[in-house]
C-alpha cells in the first residue's frame, strides 16, 4: 500500500508520523524472529510463517523467546 494513501487513512496529517509508525511495525517481527536463537525453534517458525503467514509466525516468536529461558524446544513437541 503506497504511504500516502495509509497517511489519509490513518489520519495524520505529517507524512513523517506514518513513516515512523510504518518503520516501526514493519520491524518488529523481524526482532521478534531474531530473540529466537534455538535452531530447533527457528525450523519450526519458518515452517509456520510459509505456511501460516507473518502473524502465525509472530505470534509462535513471542512465545517461543519466553520459553526458551525456561526450556528448549525439540522436535517432539513441534
Amino acid at each position: 500500500m503506497n504511504i500516502t494513501d495509509v497517511q489519509r487513512f490513518l489520519g495524520y496529517e505529517n507524512i513523517e508520523t506514518t513513516r515512523h509508525y510504518a518503520e516501526t511495525t514493519a520491524a518488529t517481527p523481524r526482532r521478534k524472529f531474531d530473540q529466537v536463537t534455538d535452531p530447533a525453534a527457528q525450523a519450526l517458525l519458518s515452517g509456520i510463517r510459509h505456511t501460516r503467514g507473518d502473524d502465525a509466525a509472530l505470534l509462535a516468536a513471542n512465545l517461543l523467546s519466553k520459553d526458551q529461558v525456561a526450556r528448549p524446544v525439540t522436535s517432539a513437541g513441534a
